[in-house]
């Protein structure tokens, strides 16, 4: 009988073979998969992030714009192109010391020198309009059609905007609406502005357009609903909007108020209560939603009704509807006193809100003369609009820096919460000057 050696080894088997190799390929794929995780994973993410980022600026959809791009620098904060389109955007959404800061780190981080550029003069126009050093070159630089013509019409027409230079910003518009029929960006823009002036029917014309091009828009279908419920015209079609505006944005409280109104103007009144009570669910605080349930209760219940119009007039106190309301429904519960004071504030603020309307149609006619926009300013101060009212006299100082009213009327403001601007403004207001 042989025996074989101790010392020699039997030849692996095939099975142990493949084991073996199993294990390779599978260690080399975990290898692969580490490398693609940690170094190829955040590329391909933050390319996807960034390229739905820029579609949705191209849509203007700005919120979801934002979310892209910051999911972008989360994952590669080293990414310029992203840094600056975030720039950009919170400039196009007016915040403006964001912005500037955001710009900053996009310029750190290498990000085209000529795009920095103009975008700090976009800033500088869009915040001052057609009072910034700027404002000349943005205007030159939309007549020559420069490739990013959008943007500069649109800090423009933001400049105006802020500017209160309502017949300039339309005149832009419709030069901006001219050069991009198809753009319902700027249609929607002129809509707003003629609706602001009372021009109804070219309004609508706008917002229509705005609708058919895009249908997703998140306010335009409850714009137009509030027009037709404004003039208490076309409620089925002012219903049939809040309804679509609610099947997209249901919790859209402005739209559910409109809808509660247009609900009980139309007799449907248990409906009309469930989408109120909605609406001032989702938002305590809301002075259209509260009004609206004090309307829609008035007749059956005034007692809550008047509580619901209290709580409106504490959240929006220069509405003087509200405060007719409130005269009538203390009337009707037998608080004579209080219907009194009531109806005399009512009083007040439509004689103030009249005269606005009145200073509104003159500073229109006339958008550089300061004195007109010193009394809005002051109009806007009595019915306890302050921060409208300070953009109004500086909006005077813009027009001429030597202006006297302007700097006597800041002076007064700022004597309580700001000595020292109070100073500069009373030390300006006594130097020689033109008024």
């Amino acid at each position: 009988m042989t025996h074989q050696p101790a010392n020699i080894q039997k030849p692996l088997s095939r099975s142990g073979t493949r084991a073996k190799y199993a294990f390779f390929v599978l260690f080399l794929l975990g290898i692969i998969g580490l490398v693609f995780w940690y170094e190829l994973y955040p590329l391909w993410a933050a390319d996807r992030h960034l390229s739905r980022a820029k579609a949705a600026l191209h849509n203007y959809d700005f919120p979801q714009a934002e979310t892209d791009l910051r999911a972008t620098l989360r994952v590669r904060p080293d990414q310029s192109e992203a840094s600056f389109l975030l720039a950009q955007l919170l400039r196009r959404t007016d915040r403006g010391v964001e912005a500037r800061q955001q710009l900053k780190e996009a310029e750190r981080l290498g990000w085209v020198p000529d795009y920095i550029r103009l975008e700090q003069l976009m800033m500088n126009v869009q915040e001052r309009g057609p009072y910034s050093s700027d404002a000349a070159t943005v205007r030159l630089y939309i007549a020559a059609a420069h490739p990013e013509d959008r943007l500069l019409f649109e800090a423009m027409t933001q400049g105006l905007l802020k500017a209160h230079m309502l017949p300039d910003a339309a005149i832009l518009l419709d030069r901006w609406c001219d050069r991009y029929p198809e753009d319902w960006f700027p249609r929607f823009q002129r809509g707003v502005v003629r609706e602001s002036v009372q021009s109804i029917d070219p309004a609508m014309a706008d917002y229509r357009f705005v609708l058919e091009k895009n249908p997703k828009h998140p306010s335009v279908r409850r714009q137009m609903a509030d027009v037709y419920l404004a003039g208490r015209v076309e409620l089925p079609e002012a219903l049939a909007l809040y309804e679509a505006q609610l099947q997209q944005f249901p919790q859209d409280v402005e739209a559910l108020a409109g809808y509660a109104d247009v609900l009980n103007s139309l007799g449907r009144e248990p409906e009309a209560i469930v989408q109120v009570n909605r609406a001032v669910e989702l938002m305590p605080t809301s002075s259209r939603a509260l009004f609206t349930k004090a309307n829609i209760l008035r007749v059956k219940d005034p007692q809550t009704a008047y509580q619901f119009a209290k709580q409106a007039a504490a959240v929006k106190k220069d509405d003087p509807t509200i405060y007719f309301v409130l005269s009538q429904l203390a009337s009707e519960l037998g608080k004579l006193e209080e219907s009194q004071q009531y109806l005399a504030r009512h009083r007040t603020l439509d004689e103030q809100w009249k005269r606005l309307n009145e200073l509104g149609r003159e500073v229109r006619q006339k958008p550089h003369d300061p004195e007109i926009r010193c009394q809005i300013g002051v109009g806007m101060m009595a019915i306890g609009r302050s921060d409208e009212g300070i953009m109004w006299f500086h909006s005077a100082l813009n027009e001429n820096p030597k202006y006297r009213r302007a700097h006597e009327l800041l002076a007064t403001h700022y004597e309580r919460t700001s000595p020292q601007l109070a100073q500069y403004h009373r030390t300006l207001a006594q130097q020689p000057a033109d008024k």
